[in-house]
């Protein structure tokens, strides 16, 4: 199945889970500040703030997929046919992660900035 741009995401799944505020910005924010920038902090530094700043944007984009999958397996119901297949279903949509950990990079940058100015 071919993903196709939908209202200027990657896809509709992408989209949807934007819209609905799956991942809460406040909740975003704590996050970066409690768990991907300390895990940056122990990482030897980067070149510049930019390479820096993916890495941190790849952490996060992680943290969201295995957030996400584990949200998931904690509320479907497998145990019936239904339940099955909608585990299915959800489990098998094309969600662009990169995508949706890069509409926080302000968020970002400034956490990167409060690191470089300790």
């Amino acid at each position: 199945m071919m993903s196709e741009e939908y209202n200027g995401w990657t896809n509709r799944a992408t989209w949807i889970l934007s819209v609905h505020d799956f991942f809460d910005y406040d909740y975003i924010e704590e996050v970066i500040k409690e768990q991907i920038m300390p895990d940056m902090a122990q990482r030897p530094m980067f070149k510049d703030d930019g390479q820096f700043h993916m890495v941190a944007r790849n952490l996060l984009a992680q943290w969201m997929e295995n957030n996400f999958n584990e949200f998931v397996e904690e509320t479907q119901d497998t145990s019936t046919n239904t339940g099955l297949f909608l585990f299915d279903l959800i489990r098998s949509i094309d969600i662009d992660w990169q995508q949706l950990a890069a509409s926080y990079d302000e968020l970002i940058k400034e956490c990167v900035k409060e690191i470089a100015t300790k």
